[in-house]
């Protein structure tokens, strides 16, 4: 469990890291960073000169009259909003802690009269977006660089358990906040692609926090719907060992059925409460600043009336207290020193202090912008002090990037990895091609370099600390091109993968959008490899020897795809008429989330029409027979179907039932629990919470087999599934 206040240290020595090894450059702006300031700072001198004096002692945030020493504490936070290439992008709407402005002519735009701190900053224009920034504002933070990209349309559509829709459900994602119509549906433009973190919630109802797969077109709209149980909340107390209360505590609550995990912080009188969980098994535990958990408390809630009343105990943590000092014996302020759990920084004094650790071995690195030490282990038990002292040495790598030339390289990025747990440092050149990681945990380091924005690596050199004369070299960019055609005609939408086996089903493929068919792959590897094409209109395609020489372009011309076979059918309920809004799929094993992917693997879906009608194309000829399985998150699922070459298919929804179960014992890492069809094709997974607990939401009726994925199980459990039953089982691991 990672606290708030470690994750909070963490974030800004994180930032503080990257603020410190920033290259400063002088002379005329040549990034974006040199364009966002300039942009940011003329545009600030003259809203600071065309503002009235008596607005200079006004809170922006709130429009109350503030005092001089609250007004000098206010920050201004600038930017610039910038396209794919890199152009600026006027119009756009920026958002900072619920306030928004927008941009101006050039791209620039300014918030003022914020307060020092963290803060959330997202940009979006029309269908377009920026991925979000974290920004921790004070005197020297420099202006933030947002780029839009274009990003797909997600629809939620949120249902109660008896299929009606839910108004006024709030839908977060991306940052941003939408409200469900009647309809119960609401639409978020914008998305990241590949996936997005959506939060859900309603009065009454209990929330979800699940990513959804939002693909990897940019143009595509996603629907996904959403049924929300009914929720109460669960509230109670945290108290230490002399039974007074704690105030500032963290409780978790993790959920036997979802397996995921709430939260709260108790208030200044100990209390804490989360509310609308839905029906489960919450396992709870508090800590704080100082305190651990005493033990795991284990509560069952039917999810219609509110539980009050639960006492959360926190016991006395261990604490590692230490300092840090150079070879003469001199304090090191801001050392950070981390390992595990374990996340602070020296003071003036070069000392620091991290409680409310659990009995542990911790190995524990330290390191400042230029020193570093040998890692220490020590070994807490429960309530125990210890104390360290660690003596730094310069232990940075510097050096400078070249090309195949000898020309300095700007803006390459460099990685150094060592076998340590915190012997890792990154740095980026500057104009003249310099480069510094900062100080590391002294050893020898594997040493990469890549150009900006490039995947790909330099061969490693080992490096050893207080090198400051390395010379690494980048390789020089390598290119592949082709237009893919079907029917003669481009194809505006697939994905490509350069692979060393054709028959390689894990690659992960590139997006393209492209109205010529055109392709290319601007940052090679140097190889041979085999081309692999896919799409949702045709087969999936391989070219094989495609060789990739540095500073050349293999251009491969025309490829042609072909159709492939085509599959349809219908989806129905039980008395024969269409369902709308069924996910149709192959069953086949697929290796990741977004469309593309699952192309690359041999997997593919489709979506019922309003007459509950499909078509899956693009599935090659010779490949055998493909078993379906159409699923609705309220009308049902069908059985698993086989399909001849060519054929079609007509998928029966029914009824489902759940199965509940418990692992026992639990005390081990458990993963997945399986249940497989006993009487036809089928195998479906659960996650397996830290009780042991496990929760199939739908299964076809049927007979199952039991097992856990790496378990020996012990005899064999069966489960029978019935129609809007819920069976229960439990599966006894075999000893070790």
């Amino acid at each position: 469990m990672v606290t708030r206040w470690i994750v909070v240290v963490l974030v800004g020595v994180a930032l503080l890291f990257v603020i410190a090894r920033e290259p400063r450059g002088t002379g005329e702006p040549s990034s974006r960073a040199d364009r966002a300031a300039v942009a940011a700072s003329e545009r600030g001198a003259a809203h600071a000169a065309a503002r009235p004096p008596e607005l200079a002692a006004v809170d922006e945030a709130t429009g109350a009259p503030i005092g001089d020493a609250a007004a000098a504490s206010l920050e201004r936070l600038e930017g610039l909003v910038v396209d794919a290439d890199d152009r600026p992008v006027a119009g756009a709407r920026v958002s900072v802690g619920g306030r928004h402005v927008m941009t101006e002519g050039d791209g620039s735009f300014a918030f003022d009269g914020l307060t020092s701190g963290e803060y959330t900053v997202i940009a979006e224009r029309g269908g377009w977006f920026a991925e979000e920034q974290e920004v921790r504002l004070g005197e020297d933070t420099e202006p933030v660089t947002l780029q839009l990209a274009l990003g797909a349309t997600l629809v939620v559509r949120i249902l109660d358990e008896a299929g009606a829709p839910i108004a006024g459900a709030n839908i977060h994602v991306s940052g941003r906040d939408y409200k469900t119509g009647a309809d119960g549906l609401a639409r978020a433009r914008g998305v990241d692609l590949e996936g997005e973190m959506v939060a859900i919630s309603a009065p009454g109802h209990a929330g979800t926090r699940e990513r959804v797969d939002t693909g990897d077109d940019p143009a595509a709209t996603i629907e996904r719907t959403f049924v929300l149980p009914g929720g109460a909340a669960i509230s109670g107390v945290v108290v230490d060992e002399k039974g007074a209360r704690v105030a500032d505590a963290y409780v978790e609550l993790e959920s036997s059925v979802s397996g995921r995990t709430e939260s709260a912080w108790t208030d200044e009188q100990g209390a804490w409460k989360v509310a609308d969980l839905g029906r489960a098994t919450y396992v709870m535990k508090a800590s704080s600043p100082a305190s651990i958990s005493a033990g795991d408390q284990v509560v069952a809630h039917d999810g219609a009336r509110a539980r009050d009343g639960i006492v959360l105990r926190v016991g006395p943590g261990a604490e590692i207290e230490g300092d840090v000092v150079d070879a003469s014996g001199a304090p090191v302020a801001d050392a950070r020193i981390s390992g595990g759990s374990v996340s602070a920084t020296t003071d003036e004094a070069g000392h620091f202090v991290a409680r409310g650790l659990v009995a542990d071995t911790y190995t524990l690195s330290v390191a400042s912008p230029t020193h570093g030490a040998v890692d220490q282990v020590v070994m807490l038990a429960k309530g125990q002090k210890a104390r360290v002292r660690f003596v730094v040495v310069p232990s940075n790598i510097a050096g400078f990037v070249v090309d195949a030339r000898g020309q300095p390289v700007e803006d390459a990025t460099i990685a150094a990895r060592s076998e340590s747990p915190a012997g890792f440092g990154f740095a980026r050149s500057d104009e003249r091609g310099r480069f510094d990681t900062g100080g590391l945990p002294p050893g020898r380091y594997q040493v990469t370099v890549s150009r900006g924005g490039s995947r790909v690596d330099s061969k490693a050199i080992e490096i050893a600390t207080g090198t400051r004369d390395a010379r690494l070299v980048v390789l020089d960019a390598a290119r592949v091109t082709g237009r893919v055609l079907l029917d003669g005609k481009p194809v505006s939408y697939f994905g490509y993968a350069l692979t060393e086996d054709a028959d390689n089903v894990y690659s992960r493929p590139t997006t393209v959008r492209d109205e010529a068919g055109r392709f290319v792959e601007k940052d090679a590897e140097p190889g041979t490899y085999a081309l692999v094409i896919v799409g949702p209109a045709f087969a999936r395609t391989a070219i094989a020897n495609v060789r990739v020489v540095p500073g050349q372009t293999t251009d491969l011309g025309d490829i042609a795809v072909t159709r492939g076979q085509v599959l349809r059918g219908r989806v129905v309920d039980g008395s024969g008429a269409g369902v709308a809004g069924a996910t149709v799929a192959l069953s086949r094993d697929a290796y990741g989330n977004a469309p593309l992917a699952r192309l690359m693997s041999g997997a593919r879906s489709a979506t019922t029409d309003a007459r509950g009608a499909f078509e899956i194309p693009g599935l090659v000829p010779g490949d055998g027979e493909t078993t379906l399985e159409a699923t609705h998150p309220v009308r049902g699922i069908s059985a698993v179907t086989i399909v001849p070459p060519g054929g079609s298919a007509v998928l029966v929804l029914a009824p489902t039932g759940a199965l509940e179960g418990q692992v026992q014992p639990p005390a081990r890492e458990l993963y997945r629990a399986v249940a497989r069809r006993i009487d036809q094709p089928g195998r479906y997974t659960a996650e397996i919470d830290r009780s042991g607990a496990f929760r199939f939401a739908q299964l076809p009726p049927g007979e199952y087999e039991l097992d856990v994925v790496g378990e020996l199980v012990a005899g064999q459990p069966h489960a029978t599934i019935a129609p809007g039953a819920t069976a229960r089982v439990m599966i006894v691991l075999a000893p070790e």
